[in-house]
């Protein structure tokens, strides 16, 4: 039971992305690693990436609700969403994930927290959308092998 929560509730993109931020701020704040670039991104600039990510995601979301398939990256899907901004990318959520990180680290501005974004990625990538696509590609053999074809997993 433990275990089915923790990974219901706890082993989830939204835990990790927080978790990430976190990490870019105490880097930044107490590990900075050199000379840090703080103030010298336009303020409008880290709104446009956390503005586009909110939308990306909303998007993302709407969509797989209007064909009544879960959101949760450890269930098994309904449907498989091509359309939209699906048809953009497999991951739409985490490429919103990851904009909404590149704004912090560009909040911060340390050179380090770089770093931290790629091994952010490299969860993604590893802990669940390699699971979703073979739960996809198992589910939806024909529409996952045409799916997988035209569109690109990241952007």
């Amino acid at each position: 039971m433990i275990k089915n929560f923790a990974k219901r509730w706890l082993d989830i993109p939204p835990v990790w992305l927080l978790l990430a931020m976190f990490s870019v701020w105490i880097q930044g704040r107490f590990l900075p690693l050199g000379p840090g670039f703080s103030g010298r991104v336009p303020p409008g600039l880290i709104w446009i990436l956390w503005g586009c990510a909110g939308g990306l995601t909303l998007a993302a979301v709407l969509q797989m609700r209007k064909f009544r398939t879960t959101v949760h990256p450890h269930e098994n899907a309904t449907h498989l969403v091509t359309k939209g901004v699906f048809g953009l990318s497999r991951n739409p959520i985490y490429v919103s994930d990851v904009l909404l990180l590149l704004g912090v680290v560009a909040w911060v501005g340390s050179w380090g927290s770089f770093a931290i974004v790629a091994l952010f990625i490299w969860v993604l990538q590893h802990r669940f959308i390699r699971g979703e696509e073979l739960r996809l590609m198992s589910q939806f053999p024909d529409e996952w092998a045409d799916y997988s074809k035209r569109t690109r997993r990241w952007m």
